[in-house]
């Protein structure tokens, strides 16, 4: 039997929030932001497939926002290590 889950964007973004607080405090998170954006990329990405379509497209937006962030932190690096 399949149930539905209903959970906005602010939901999932507690979710993410906690996940992020739990590692750092376990020592699971090194500081290594592209790890940790690629690893909830993927664990959306995961989700996405699993929950009823009406919310893909709402999840598929965060995935999309994390690209963005990931974009920007490796442009940065880039930017950083050509000005060394």
């Amino acid at each position: 039997m399949k149930r539905r889950i209903r959970m906005n964007e602010r939901d999932l973004h507690r979710i993410i929030t906690n996940v992020i607080n739990e590692a750092t405090e376990n020592g699971d998170y090194d500081g290594n932001y592209e790890v940790l954006i690629r690893n909830e990329m993927h664990n959306l990405a995961e989700l996405e497939r699993k929950v009823p379509k009406c919310y893909e497209a709402e999840i598929h937006r965060m995935v999309v926002g994390l690209e963005t962030m990931l974009s920007g932190i490796q442009s940065n690096r880039d930017f950083d290590n050509w000005n060394r």
